[in-house]
């Protein structure tokens, strides 16, 4: 998978505070507050700025390159079969 340079996750300084925040067990609710922000959905935005997706399972961000959807998976896996080189 090629990734160009505008999809790079950004770790800027906040995005590291955001990161490091959720691991320690804090939720987004209390993160957005504690940097000023109005609620979750607007640190969501900031980190969608940076490149970074919310992962369900993870509950936490990941950069947004590296999710692969399981659509993508499936084409992927059929583009490699013997059905397609037929």
């Amino acid at each position: 998978m090629d990734v160009q340079a505008d999809q790079k996750p950004i770790y800027d300084e906040r995005a590291n505070a955001i990161l490091r925040g959720l691991v320690e067990g804090k939720t987004r609710d209390e993160l957005a507050k504690e940097l000023g922000y109005k609620n979750y959905k607007t640190l969501d935005i900031y980190m969608r700025r940076k490149n970074f997706k919310w992962d369900r399972d993870k509950q936490n961000y990941v950069p947004a390159y590296s999710r692969v959807d399981k659509q993508d998976m499936d084409l992927a896996l059929l583009r490699s079969s013997k059905v397609a080189t037929v």
